[in-house]
C-alpha cells in the first residue's frame, strides 16, 4: 500500500473512532444532546446532572479505547512474532491468570463486598495484576527452555491458560456460598464501566508507551515475520525481540484485565480486520490501524451493550464476544484467516 493510501486508511479509522466516542458519550439512561457532548469535549460542557453524566461516561469511553487499543496492538505483534494468525493476548494465558487472581480474593477473602472494597479498594485489580505477571514469568521460563521459539511460546501459553482456568474453577467449587461465586463471575465478565478516570490514567501510563514502542519496532517485527533465519541475517535478534514483545504485551493485558475484567476477541479480531481493510502485511501500518480498529470495536461493543437491554447494560465482555465470534466466522468463510486469504504468509 502506498503511503498516501495508508494515511487515508488511518484517517478513516480515526474518524470512525471519533464518531463512536461522541456516540458513547451520548448514549445512556440520562439523555444528553449532541450539543452538550461537543461542548463537553472542547471544555465548555454543561454542569449539573448532565455534566456529571458525561464525566461518568467519559471514564468508560476512555477505558474502552485504551483496553481495545492495547489488546489489539498486542494481538497484531504477537501474530507477527509467533507467526500464528490465532495468536492474541489470550494465547499467553495472561487473561486467564488475571481472572484467577481476581476470583481468588473475591471468593477466599470476600473482596467483592462493599465493606471490604471501602477499606482496600484496589485489592481485586492488584491480585489480578500479580497473578497475570506470575503467568508471564511461567510462560517466559517454559518458553526460554526452547529458545523462545514461536511454537514454544504458544504451547507454554496454552498450558498456562488451561492451568489457571482449572484453578479458577477449583476456587469457585470451594466457595462457601453462591453469592461469592456470583460476585467473581460478574467481575470476570469484563466491564469498562467499573474503571474510574484515575484507573484510566494508570492504564494509559502503560498502554500508550507500549503502543509507541511496538510502532517503532515495525522493521524488526516485519523481519521476524519472515522467519528467524531471515531476521538474523538482517541483524535482528529473534529471541530478544520476541521476549520484549512477550513481556510488553503481557503487561498491557495484565493492566487491562486488572481494571476492567476479562475481554475476549478484540485482540484476535482487530488485527485481521486491519489486514482486510488495508490489504497490508507490514507492521508499519498494521500496528496503528489495529489499535484504532480495536478501540472502535470495544467502544462499539460497549454502546451496543447499553442499547440491547436498555435501561440496563450488558458487560462489554459479553457483547464483544457476541459481536466478535460472528465476525471471525465471516472472515474465516471469506478465506481471511489461517493464511488462505491472500495476506502475507509471514504473518501466518
Amino acid at each position: 500500500m502506498s503511503g498516501g493510501r495508508g494515511f487515508w486508511v488511518l484517517a478513516g479509522a480515526f474518524l470512525v473512532l471519533a464518531l463512536l466516542v461522541v456516540v458513547g458519550l451520548s448514549v445512556g439512561v440520562y439523555p444528553v444532546s449532541l450539543r452538550d457532548v461537543l461542548g463537553f469535549l472542547v471544555g465548555a460542557g454543561p454542569g449539573g446532572a448532565v455534566g456529571e453524566a458525561l464525566r461518568v461516561r467519559l471514564g468508560r469511553v476512555v477505558a474502552a479505547v485504551l483496553v481495545g487499543c492495547g489488546l489489539s496492538v498486542s494481538g497484531v505483534v504477537l501474530q507477527v512474532v509467533l507467526r500464528n494468525p490465532l495468536a492474541s493476548p489470550f494465547t499467553l494465558g495472561v487473561s486467564q491468570a488475571a481472572g484467577f487472581g481476581a476470583a481468588a480474593v473475591i471468593i477466599l477473602l470476600g473482596a467483592g463486598a462493599s465493606g471490604f472494597a471501602g477499606v482496600m479498594p484496589y485489592v481485586v485489580p492488584l491480585s489480578a495484576f500479580v497473578s497475570a505477571l506470575a503467568a508471564l514469568v511461567f510462560v517466559y521460563v517454559l518458553a526460554s527452555r526452547r529458545g523462545l521459539s514461536p511454537s514454544a511460546v504458544v504451547l507454554a501459553g496454552v498450558a498456562v491458560g488451561f492451568l489457571f482456568q482449572a484453578l479458577t474453577m477449583l476456587v469457585e467449587f470451594m466457595a462457601p456460598n453462591e453469592v461469592l461465586v456470583s460476585a467473581a463471575l460478574f467481575w470476570l465478565f469484563g466491564d469498562v464501566g467499573r474503571a474510574s478516570l484515575l484507573e484510566d490514567a494508570i492504564m494509559a501510563a502503560v498502554v500508550v508507551p507500549v503502543v509507541v514502542v511496538f510502532a517503532l519496532l515495525w522493521m524488526e517485527l516485519d523481519a521476524l515475520g519472515l522467519g528467524d533465519d531471515v531476521a538474523a541475517s538482517m541483524g535482528v535478534e529473534p529471541g530478544r525481540v520476541r521476549g520484549l514483545v512477550l513481556v510488553l504485551s503481557s503487561l498491557v493485558t495484565a493492566v487491562s484485565v486488572a481494571f476492567v475484567g476479562v475481554v475476549g476477541f478484540v485482540g484476535l479480531l482487530a488485527p485481521h480486520l486491519a489486514r482486510l481493510v488495508s490489504g497490508e502485511a507490514s507492521s508499519r501500518l498494521l500496528v496503528p490501524l489495529s489499535g484504532l480498529l480495536g478501540a472502535s470495536l470495544l467502544l462499539g461493543a460497549d454502546v451496543v451493550g447499553r442499547l440491547m437491554v436498555y435501561p440496563d447494560t450488558l458487560p462489554v465482555g459479553v457483547t464483544a464476544a457476541l459481536i466478535g465470534a460472528p465476525m471471525l466466522v465471516a472472515l474465516l468463510a471469506r478465506g481471511r484467516l489461517l493464511g488462505d486469504g491472500g495476506h502475507d504468509g509471514a504473518v501466518c
